[in-house]
């Protein structure tokens, strides 16, 4: 198999943040290895070009909260400059997400990458070098 990295940096928070693209456009992730699922900010779904597809589910937030999300279709996914192959997200509303950032003079994140998609990469995180390593489809 082989393997792509992408490096990592920390926001004030110590939250893990990752370089990457959706469907080639720029963007910053969260790593949340707690999360079951990937989701991007509703709010980007324009600029990433992306559309809810199915129906929209409640869903539950690290806080217990209910928020609702929509499924979307197949998204090119990079991690730093290596493809990493088409994965469907979640869209929801992630401003309560990036205000707590904002109030801790953290940069807004364009969403996160969860721990369903880590494992599938049988990711790891090398917390000396801040790098996320991963395997690549062949």
């Amino acid at each position: 198999m082989k393997y792509g990295n992408a490096k990592l940096r920390y926001t004030r928070t110590y939250h893990l943040l990752c370089k990457g693209s959706i469907n080639n456009i720029k963007g910053i992730f969260l790593l949340d290895t707690g999360a079951s699922i990937s989701c991007l900010d509703l709010e980007k779904k324009a600029h990433y070009g992306i559309d809810s597809v199915g129906e929209t589910i409640e869903a539950m937030d690290a806080s217990g909260n209910n928020i609702s999300a929509s499924p979307t279709g197949l998204c090119r996914l990079k991690l730093g400059r290596y493809y990493i192959g088409e994965h469907p997200f979640m869209l929801f509303d992630m401003s309560s997400i990036n205000s707590g950032l904002a109030e801790n003079k953290c940069s807004p994140v364009d969403g996160f990458i969860g721990g369903s998609l880590l494992k599938e990469l049988g990711a790891q995180i090398d917390y000396r070098t801040m790098t996320l390593r991963f395997g690549l489809q062949s």
